[in-house]
């Protein structure tokens, strides 16, 4: 997971998510690595707290 992240943080060009639905624990970090979200009304996101 962490070396895709990287390809996306450094990647030149844009990188933009789109979302529908649900968006859980570790694809929260894979969204928010792009530089554009777009989502449409159903999309929610959920990162759930640790211990």
């Amino acid at each position: 997971m962490e070396r895709i992240l990287r390809i996306i943080q450094y990647y030149p060009g844009a990188v933009i998510a789109m979302v529908q639905g649900g968006v859980w624990r570790g694809a929260c970090d894979l969204v928010m690595t792009c530089d554009m979200i777009i989502g449409d009304p159903t999309s929610s996101f959920a990162i759930t707290p640790v211990k």
